[in-house]
C-alpha cells in the first residue's frame, strides 16, 4: 500500500514538473518564436527533468531557490550596465580607459 502511494506521488511529481518545465522554457524565449521543433524540444526536457524531480526539490530545498530564468539574469544585466554607465558618468568617464581626475 505504501509503495503504491509512493508511486503516485511520484507520478503526480512528474507531470507537474514536466508541464511547469516546459512552460518555463516555453516562455523564456521571445514571444512568437515558438515552432513545432521549439515545443518538441521543451516538452522531452521538461519530461526528463520530470523524472528528476525529487533530485530538483532537494536541491530548491538547499539552495532556497530556483535557478533564475532567462529574463531574470537579462533584467540584472540591463541594471548593472545601466550602474556602471551612471558610474561612468559621474566619474567624467566617457571611454574605456580615459577619465578626468
Amino acid at each position: 500500500m505504501v509503495g503504491w502511494l509512493i508511486l503516485l506521488a511520484y507520478l503526480a511529481g512528474l507531470v507537474y514538473a514536466a508541464r511547469r518545465i516546459s512552460w518555463l522554457l516555453l516562455n523564456s524565449d521571445t514571444p512568437g518564436s515558438n515552432d513545432l521543433e521549439d515545443r518538441v524540444i521543451a516538452r522531452l526536457m521538461g519530461f526528463l527533468a520530470g523524472l528528476l524531480w525529487p533530485l530538483i526539490a532537494v536541491a530548491v530545498l538547499v539552495t532556497g531557490r530556483l535557478p533564475k530564468t532567462d529574463q531574470e539574469i537579462r533584467n540584472q544585466l540591463r541594471e548593472r550596465d545601466a550602474r556602471i554607465a551612471e558610474l561612468e558618468h559621474e566619474l567624467g568617464i566617457t571611454e574605456r580607459g580615459t577619465h578626468r581626475a
